[in-house]
Parts: C-alpha cells; sequence; structure tokens
C-alpha cells in the first residue's frame, strides 16, 4: 500500500468512527410497549403513582401522559429506575445532554417546561433547568446540554445557586432520580405528554482522530513488516 492510499484509507476509517459513534446512549426509553416504570410525582419524596400509557400518538407511536384531574399542585413525569441506571452520566458532561418530546393540549403562553435531577451530591442536590415550553399541540423537542449554555441551577438545602461545570460533574455522577414537567398549572389544566426522554454523550473529535491516527499507524506498520 502506497503512503497516500494509506492515509486515505486512515481518513477512510476516521469518518467511519465519526458516523458510527456520532453520538451514545447512556439512558432512552421508547415507550413503545409501557411506560417502562416511569411513573407521575409532585416532586422529589412525593407519592408515586403510574403514568399512563398510550399506544397510540408518539415518535414514534407509544408515549406517557398525565391527564390533570385534580387541583394539586404540578406534577411531574419521574424516571424509572431503570432509565437512571448506575446515576453516573458524567461522561456526557460538556460533550452531551438530556433529550426528549413533549406536547400538552393545553398551554398559556409564557410557561416553561422544567428537567430535574435529584442526586446524592454535596449531601443531596437538585440540579435543574427550564426552557420555554412552545405554544401548541403539536409534539416538540427539547434538548438540554450539560455545560453552561444552558442555565443549570443547583439547589441544596434550600440554597439555590447557577451550577459550575464542577457542580454538573459532581451531580451528574450521583443521579438518583429524573423529573421531567407533566403538569404545568396548578389546577385543571388538561394533558401532558412525553416520549423518547434520552441521556446521550458525544465523542470528542480528539478521540476520533486519535483513533484513526492510530489505524494509520497501525496499516503502516503492517505495511513495513510485509
Amino acid at each position: 500500500m502506497t503512503r497516500n492510499a494509506t492515509v486515505f484509507a486512515a481518513i477512510a476509517t476516521v469518518t467511519a468512527l465519526g458516523t458510527a459513534t456520532s453520538a451514545s446512549t447512556l439512558a432512552f426509553s421508547s415507550f413503545a410497549n409501557g411506560n417502562e416504570g416511569w411513573s407521575m410525582q409532585a416532586g422529589p419524596g412525593a407519592t408515586n403513582y403510574n403514568a399512563t400509557w398510550n399506544a397510540a400518538g408518539g415518535t414514534p407511536d407509544g408515549h406517557i401522559q398525565f391527564w390533570d384531574t385534580s387541583i394539586s399542585d404540578a406534577e411531574f413525569f419521574m424516571a424509572s429506575s431503570t432509565f437512571v441506571g448506575s446515576g453516573n452520566f458524567s461522561s456526557a458532561v460538556a460533550n452531551g445532554g438530556v433529550s426528549f418530546n413533549w406536547k400538552t393540549d393545553f398551554l398559556p403562553a409564557g410557561q416553561t417546561i422544567q428537567i430535574a435531577f435529584d442526586t446524592t451530591y454535596a449531601g443531596g442536590t437538585i440540579l435543574w433547568a427550564k426552557k420555554t415550553a412552545v405554544t401548541g399541540m403539536a409534539w416538540n423537542h427539547y434538548d438540554f446540554a450539560f455545560d453552561t449554555s444552558v442555565q443549570w441551577w443547583s439547589q441544596s438545602n434550600g440554597v439555590q445557586s447557577l451550577a459550575t461545570m464542577a457542580d454538573l460533574n459532581g451531580a451528574l455522577a450521583s443521579v438518583s432520580g429524573l423529573y421531567i414537567t407533566g403538569d404545568l398549572l396548578y389546577g385543571l389544566d388538561g394533558t401532558c405528554s412525553l416520549d423518547s426522554p434520552r441521556i446521550y454523550s458525544v465523542p470528542a473529535p480528539g478521540a476520533l482522530a486519535l483513533l484513526g491516527v492510530a489505524a494509520m499507524l497501525g496499516t503502516r506498520r503492517r505495511q513495513l513488516r510485509s
């Protein structure tokens, strides 16, 4: 193999690796066949109950929903223990995030959708962020990156402050619960639906480049030995 062919092979290897490993899923629920253990809760520590599964509709079909039939506080979709897994998502800090598809059939303008992680970091910390909820009844995609491009907040012992990268690392290394808005307003206010929640990590470009260089060197050594 010529030197140029070796370089081209290495480039092809990097390209293939980039395509195959563009994103790694650390946790995911499809709701294709049920609610997968997700439930509803008024927030960390409150009584929980099953989330309603709907086989029709979704992205693709299958999703969970909450129909507000009481005047109690706003509710949250709570992830199952299998979704939270080992509770360590620190590998996604600065190169990943959490995303999901969400909709509601009743949404006054100006409302926000929240996501929160209950953690054991620093004796018990809630890591949370919010974004403006999109009006209309269509499915909308929400993505919260695990970096300072999103305004993450750290709340511990009643004290709340903007989360630093150190807070993100510490909190996401010790996740014990995940909550996503399931009811926007106090009182009777319609149905909220959730589909395809995902925690993901994107390999750093430098790592892919190193793999490509290693492949090129391996090819070159094989050429010299032959």
